[in-house]
C-alpha cells in the first residue's frame, strides 16, 4: 500500500504528515464522501453484531422458558394422574406425554 506523505519540521524533530494531494474542493469532497462510507460501515458492523448478540441471548432465554414449561407440564401430568389413580376414577381423555 502506498502512502504520500509530506515531511517537515526540523531535524531533530521532524513532523510527517499524510500528503492527500491539492486541497481543491473535488479531492476534499471525494475525501469526505470515502470517510463517510468507512464510518457508516463500521457502525453497520457494529450494529449487525449488537443484533446478533441479542438475537443469540433471546433464543437461550426462549430455550430455557421452554424446557421449564415442559417440566411444570410433567409436573401437573404426574400430579393429575395421582389424584386419579387415588379418586379410582378414569380420565375420559388420554392425556398426551
Amino acid at each position: 500500500m502506498k502512502i504520500n506523505v509530506r515531511i517537515t519540521g526540523v531535524f531533530g524533530k521532524p513532523v510527517v504528515m499524510p500528503d492527500f494531494g491539492s486541497t481543491s474542493g473535488e479531492s476534499t469532497g471525494s475525501l469526505k464522501e470515502t470517510s463517510k462510507e468507512t464510518v457508516k460501515q463500521a457502525v453497520d458492523n457494529t450494529v449487525d453484531a449488537g443484533k446478533e448478540k441479542l438475537r443469540q441471548e433471546a433464543e437461550a432465554q426462549g430455550d430455557k422458558l421452554i424446557l421449564e414449561a415442559e417440566k411444570k407440564g410433567q409436573q401437573l401430568r404426574m400430579k393429575l394422574q395421582r389424584l386419579l389413580k387415588r379418586s379410582g376414577r378414569r380420565l375420559k381423555y388420554r392425556l398426551r406425554s
